[in-house]
């Protein structure tokens, strides 16, 4: 059993977005009240969450698959690199900002489809006709998106694994904000 995150990113104009008071962000009963199918076949149970510690975990995450030296943070959770940059204002009742720039999603992807192309290349014949198949094909198909890994909740598109979230981020430089998040075990 583990636990994740759940991760509400919303995207539009500014003065669409900015406005959202906290009380307007998902909270954790918005996850199993709206009938998405999450509590029972994925999750086990859902709570609320630290937006800010979340926030700086989902940093972490979309930096993972950045070169570390072209990684600048000064500190108070802001920062940039070559493809993302980010701003936490607490000042600003905690408004929580990711820029997704051009290029990004090819990056982010690069190294898992590496992955998936040289362990589908590892599957010979005889292992696909084999009775434990599933098990061996199961590896390279969590490189597709992770079944248990963290989700966005995105309010037009109910919930998105981060890896599709990211699969549907257009090309261009995207602004998007961070509204509520949630934790869920497994």
């Amino acid at each position: 059993m583990g636990h994740r995150t759940v991760y509400e990113l919303l995207d539009g104009r500014p003065e669409d977005v900015l406005p959202l008071g906290v009380n307007d962000f998902m909270i954790y009963d918005d996850l199993i009240e709206d009938g998405y199918g999450f509590l029972g076949p994925i999750a086990d149970s859902v709570s609320d969450s630290n937006r800010k510690q979340d926030f700086d975990e989902l940093i972490e995450l979309l930096l993972a698959c950045e070169d570390e030296s072209s990684i600048c943070k000064d500190g108070n959770a802001n920062g940039y690199s070559k493809h993302l940059s980010w701003m936490y204002n607490e000042a600003q009742g905690d408004e929580a900002i990711i820029v997704f720039k051009h290029g990004y999603k090819h990056l982010y992807f690069q190294e898992k489809f590496n992955r998936f192309k040289n362990a589908i290349a590892e599957l010979d014949f005889d292992g696909f006709m084999s009775p434990d198949m599933s098990s061996r094909i199961f590896g390279p198909l969590q490189y597709l998106g992770e079944k248990f890994g963290d989700y966005v909740y995105n309010r037009s598109k109910l919930l998105l694994t981060l890896d599709d979230f990211i699969r549907e981020l257009p090309d261009e430089d995207t602004t998007i904000w961070l509204g509520g998040t949630a934790d869920y075990h497994y």
